[in-house]
């Protein structure tokens, strides 16, 4: 891109900032952002803000502008954009592009937690998208909504999305795309306990991947290996791909990923019973803000301080994990995964604090057995909490752990 990036600084300099823009567009999306340039994107995008008066060219670099703050998870900068975006293709009557800003903002509000919002706008977009026959946003859609659906329990249907979505794609020769979807079908296989299935999703997704040099997807399936690895019980194996998949994410500050591989690199050091080591990283991934999966940093952070030993710093991590949890469950209680925080978190406040959070924690693994019961989701969960009653000496979590397993009492 050497070539492509000095025509891009001298257009700059001398105020062509319409063929700047240009080039800007030439090599955003099937390169820089392809080989997770994220930092650089914004860099040249915000060079040109203020200074381009075709409608056109204004309402797609505001647009690539707010996806590559959303991959680095800057949402007080992209929702704005995204929205200026969208007016810009209602001016324009531009309905591809309005379909496109659509599930541009509903992704940001997914990843808020706002996840009935985020479905509304897939929704809309999904309806303009066969409307002016734009199939590869189509797709796009189909995608979001099966990540949505992925998010709430509603696995079978999620599914359903994800391979209409990957039919259109492999139409389409959407390499990039097809990538995205076999690596997400492989999370879904892992909520059902699928292993094989999902590996081969992931083994598919990462020769894909690498193949077209998709440093994105090659962090996040290296991330899902590794909780594959985390259900079998391999801790070490987990260990390895996690730390390849922090290297990647860290190389291309993806957010979303420097914080799920850092959380499952934690996760394998506290099942090793390494705990200072599990604590560390941890706190490691703190650093990192992702909204929808903050709570469960925070309860791993939480067991591991506790099996230290340090009850205060468990206490202040299970409060927090429970406030994260209960912040997203206002917007959508659908979101079982923070259900099954809420109940960790009071788990472990009962311990550090008192019985009388119990009833509660109960209450909260009801509520998100209600909602899924998947195999791989509940092995998981109780792979954690056990973790966490390892710390109990006087088995005050037993009831509990029946109630999170769906065991009918003796």
């Amino acid at each position: 891109m050497a070539a492509q990036l000095a025509e891009f600084e001298l257009r700059c300099a001398g105020e062509d900032y319409k063929t700047a823009a240009a080039v800007a567009l030439e090599i955003d999306y099937d390169y820089l952002h392809l080989w997770g340039h994220y930092r650089l994107v914004t860099e040249l995008y915000e060079r040109l803000q203020g200074h381009i008066a075709d409608p056109a060219l204004r309402q797609y670099s505001v647009g690539n502008l707010g996806a590559a703050y959303r991959i680095m998870a800057q949402y007080q900068r992209t929702i704005p954009l995204f929205e200026q975006a969208l007016t810009l293709a209602r001016e324009r009557k531009d309905h591809e592009g309005e379909g496109a800003c659509l599930g541009d903002l509903g992704n940001c509000y997914a990843e808020l937690g706002e996840t009935n919002q985020a479905i509304g706008y897939y929704e809309q977009a999904l309806v303009i998208s066969r409307e002016v026959g734009n199939r590869h946003n189509e797709a796009v859609q189909l995608a979001n909504l099966g990540n949505r659906y992925l998010g709430i329990g509603q696995i079978v249907l999620c599914i359903e999305y994800y391979k209409q979505a990957l039919v259109i794609d492999r139409e389409l020769g959407r390499r990039v795309n097809e990538a995205n979807i076999l690596c997400n079908l492989g999370i879904a296989y892992i909520h059902l306990g699928q292993t094989a299935e999902a590996m081969q999703c992931l083994n598919d997704t990462l020769a894909i991947a690498r193949e077209i040099g998709y440093r994105l997807v090659e962090a996040a399936t290296q991330t899902n290996i590794g909780i594959v690895y985390l259900d079998q019980g391999a801790w070490g194996e987990a260990a390895q791909v996690f730390k390849q998949a922090i290297e990647i994410a860290d190389d291309t500050a993806h957010t979303q990923f420097q914080l799920w591989a850092r959380l499952g690199m934690a996760e394998a050091h506290l099942y090793q019973r390494q705990l200072a080591a599990a604590r560390a990283m941890a706190e490691a991934a703190q650093q990192y803000n992702y909204p929808l999966d903050n709570h469960r940093v925070s309860a791993v952070l939480g067991v591991a301080a506790l099996r230290q030993g340090d009850r205060l710093a468990a206490q202040a991590a299970f409060a927090k994990a429970l406030t994260q949890a209960r912040d997203l469950l206002t917007h959508s209680p659908q979101l079982y995964t923070a259900l099954y925080t809420q109940g960790l978190a009071l788990c472990g406040l009962a311990l550090c604090e008192n019985v009388a959070h119990m009833p509660g924690a109960k209450e909260a693994y009801k509520a998100a057995r209600a909602l899924t019961t998947d195999a791989g989701v509940v092995g998981r969960v109780l792979l954690l909490f056990d973790a966490l009653a390892e710390a109990d000496t006087v088995g005050l979590l037993a009831e509990v752990r029946a109630e999170a397993a769906g065991e009918q009492p003796q």
